[in-house]
């Protein structure tokens, strides 16, 4: 066992009297998701606005460039 996965158990063990609802964790790994998914959503829209960035400066450099897609 790993010692994050000791230290998880020891905490466990200490404070059993805690009670943890199931809809609690289910809703936090569902807002986990979601925040994965929008991290996914501004990388690529991030890519896309250099990706434009990149196209509108070689335009006004005048730099002759083909697009082969």
């Amino acid at each position: 066992m790993g010692q994050e996965r000791l230290t998880c158990l020891a905490l466990l063990n200490i404070y059993h009297t805690i009670t943890i609802s199931i809809d609690d964790v289910i809703n936090r790994f569902a807002n986990i998701k979601i925040e994965i998914e929008i991290l996914f959503y501004n990388y690529v829209a991030f890519l896309s606005y250099l990706f434009n960035l990149l196209l509108y400066r070689l335009y006004r450099c005048n730099i002759k460039f083909i697009m082969s897609w």
